[in-house]
């Protein structure tokens, strides 16, 4: 089952970090452009993808008052490509909710995505029939070690 088909539209070799949000790439398909700035959306360390020579999947984003104009959505980690993006995880969540994988749709009464927790926001509440309410907060994870994450 697919849950969500996220597209990207380069590939790229890593080449440097320059702070938790910004590294340089040399995109190399669909055309080659060197030393291109890339947005990172993921804060962490990211050491076992964000390595010289290491592929990553761009995404093309043309948004006028943006630095960037890509997006680092994954890197190849031991043959696979390990999503980095973490905006993404949200929408990982809400397909699971809409194709049923956790909850069974009848038992929903609402899911309240972004709701406020005092003075934080936590990523869903989740009312289910009989009044039980769950908070969730989805997290993401990058670091992968012989198939294990």
């Amino acid at each position: 089952m697919k849950l969500l088909e996220i597209k990207t539209d380069a590939l790229a070799l890593f080449k440097v970090r320059i702070n938790k949000y910004l590294a340089i790439v040399d995109i190399i398909s669909p055309l080659s452009q060197k030393n291109v700035e890339v947005h990172i959306h993921d804060p962490g360390r990211l050491g076992e993808i964000l390595f010289p020579d290491n592929k990553l999947l761009l995404k093309y984003i043309d948004k006028q008052g943006r630095k960037t104009k890509w997006d680092v959505i994954a890197g190849l980690v031991e043959n696979n490509f390990i999503l980095i993006h973490s905006n993404y995880h949200r929408k990982i969540a809400e397909a699971i909710f809409e194709n049923n994988i956790i909850f069974q749709k009848q038992h929903i009464t609402s899911i309240k995505p972004e709701a406020k927790y005092g003075n934080s926001r936590i990523d869903f509440f989740i009312v289910l029939e009989h009044r039980k309410n769950i908070w969730l907060e989805v997290k993401g994870c990058t670091l992968v070690k012989n198939n294990i994450a």
